[in-house]
Parts: C-alpha cells; sequence; structure tokens
C-alpha cells in the first residue's frame, strides 16, 4: 500500500458507471476533493452508478468529519438526478466509517451501499431502477497500466 492516496477513474458513458479504484492512504480533503470533482463534473449520467474499490485505501478522516462530508453530499446531489455508489471495503474501520455515512445520509438521491465483494456490488448497481443494462463484468484492477487509454489519476 502506498502511503498518499492513489485514485484512478473511468467513466464507462454507455453504463452510467464510473469506475474507482482507491488505494493508499485517503484523507478528509482526498474525499472532499473527489466529491468536488463529482460536483463539477457536467460529462456523467445524471443518474450516476459508482463503482469504488477501496479494498486496498486505508480512510485517515473521523467519524467527526462526517457531517461536513454529509454538506458536501448534499451539494453532489443537487447536481444528479441520482447516485447509487458501492464501495467495496475489507477493513472494518473503513466499512465503519462507511456504514457511518450511510446512516447519515438518510433519504435522499445519494444512496450508499457497502459491500465486501465486486460481485456484490455489481450485483446490487445491476438492480437499480434506472439501470437499462448488464454492467460489464470486469473483474480486472482498474489502473492506467490495464486501462491507459480510459483512465487517469484524480
Amino acid at each position: 500500500m502506498t502511503t498518499a492516496a492513489d485514485i484512478y477513474a473511468h467513466y464507462d458513458d454507455q453504463e452510467g458507471v464510473l469506475s474507482i479504484k482507491v488505494s493508499g492512504i485517503v484523507s478528509f480533503e482526498d474525499m472532499t476533493g473527489s466529491l468536488n470533482l463529482l460536483c463539477e463534473n457536467d460529462m456523467l449520467s445524471r443518474n450516476l452508478k459508482i463503482l469504488e474499490d477501496a479494498r486496498e485505501a486505508r480512510i485517515t478522516f473521523t467519524e467527526k468529519q462526517i457531517p461536513a462530508l454529509i454538506e458536501m453530499v448534499r451539494k453532489v446531489e443537487k447536481k444528479y438526478e441520482s447516485i447509487h455508489h458501492a464501495v467495496i471495503h475489507t477493513d472494518p474501520i473503513n466499512t465503519a466509517l462507511a456504514l457511518l455515512m450511510n446512516r447519515h445520509l438518510g433519504p435522499g438521491a445519494y444512496e450508499l451501499e457497502v459491500f465486501s465483494t465486486e460481485s456484490g456490488a455489481r450485483l446490487w448497481l445491476k438492480q437499480c431502477s434506472y439501470s437499462n443494462g448488464a454492467i460489464v463484468e470486469n473483474n480486472q484492477p482498474l489502473t492506467p497500466a490495464t486501462h491507459p487509454e480510459t483512465a487517469r489519476k484524480l
């Protein structure tokens, strides 16, 4: 695992899925920066699906910072009709923080669900009410080496 956050993203515009691979240490600033990018991006589907693989990440923000993150999510929600965000965690602390975020989100356009497997996350995204087809099955890690033409470091 690296010391700083490495965040790679690939957007499949036909499926409306933003795939994100996160590794390293993820700070509060990394989280708010990613939310700002979502808020500013006009190229993504307004019914966005996010598949985030954070199994190699270590989150360093605290429970006390969750209200500030929720405030940022509320700004992002205004730009989208819906966001279904499936995040994959295996670390218990990361999982607990994501579940706390989910609890604080409550009802709204932004839905966050936490999974321990990629297959579970993909299944949930497929079941989203606005889905028009299957998500491409791809068990390869999303890195510039495997997707150099479409992946980029955030």
